[in-house]
């Protein structure tokens, strides 16, 4: 059928309505427009007769007998590229036609087969935390094959993320990130506190002190925070209340173990050689 020919036939077709209820007919059974047929229980069939077809001849295209580009005829072709003889299917000394399935490196070695998932605890998760957690861990054992993933167990909690007990705990801030990265990045980090045995004293001792020079990126970033925490509260906040709201917010009346910090400082440091700034969204960095 020519390609002409087609077209104008699919544009007959395309012009019936179908429609619930309703039979197309496209060969002139139905003289008039369309009729309503009633069935027993009052539905109805609407007929439209989409009319006779022009005439519409299907003409093979002529066998080619011309000489290709390699020189040779169709039936020398078909000569050279099929010798003839059978071919076993399941040949006696182990060889087959068929390809394995298996993956090659351009070098042309195999390649190794993807790394067996590591045995990790969940538990508290519902089924997306759960699959996404899944990918963090995936994507932690393709960058980092030498790290030990097995054994590890891992809770839902109300914190972003933190270790209690040998036990890691990620809550609800902790999937509101928006990278996989950004979540790769926070359990890498718990992962370094676990298997470097941070077990530093967590009892907060009483203080009354003031932050003081603040770097100026963190005051920045304190006042952001401030007014997106303060939008919808007040209507406006005038300058004199963003100043003593950050006032406030550097107000220090709790601390920890100051070996608490060192193991903070030293897992941020190696977090970031890890997770380089270019990995990471911008609200982790």
């Amino acid at each position: 059928m020519s390609d002409t020919k087609a077209d104008y036939a699919r544009s007959l077709v395309s012009s019936l309505q179908i429609l619930r209820g309703r039979r197309p007919l496209s060969r002139g059974e139905y003289d008039g427009d369309y009729y309503v047929d009633y069935t027993y229980d009052d539905t109805y069939d609407e007929i439209y007769d989409g009319g006779w077809f022009d005439e519409i001849v299907v003409t093979p295209d002529p066998i080619w007998d011309g000489v290709g580009a390699d020189g040779l005829t169709n039936d020398e072709w078909m000569s050279s590229t099929n010798p003839g003889g059978t071919v076993d299917p399941s040949p006696e000394d182990g060889t087959s036609n068929e390809t394995d399935d298996v993956t090659t490196s351009d070098d042309g070695g195999n390649q190794p087969q993807a790394p067996e998932e590591p045995d990790v605890q969940l538990s508290g998760f519902n089924a997306s935390e759960i699959f996404t957690v899944k990918n963090v861990i995936s994507s932690l054992q393709q960058r980092f094959p030498n790290l030990n993933l097995n054994g590890l167990n891992i809770q839902k909690g109300d914190r972003n993320a933190s270790v209690n007990y040998g036990i890691i705990i990620l809550g609800d801030k902790y999937f509101s990130w928006p990278l996989i990265s950004d979540k790769a990045s926070i359990l890498w980090h718990e992962i370094y506190h676990l298997q470097n045995n941070h077990n530093a004293n967590k009892d907060l001792l009483s203080v009354d002190e003031k932050y003081k020079n603040i770097p100026l990126y963190i005051e920045d970033y304190l006042r952001y925070q401030i007014r997106n925490e303060y939008v919808g509260i007040e209507t406006e906040l005038s300058d004199e209340k963003l100043e003593e709201y950050y006032l406030n917010s550097l107000g220090c009346n709790q601390v920890r173990h100051s070996e608490f910090y060192e193991n903070e400082l030293e897992t941020y440091k190696a977090e970031k050689e890890a997770f380089p700034d270019n990995m990471v969204s911008d609200k982790y960095i």
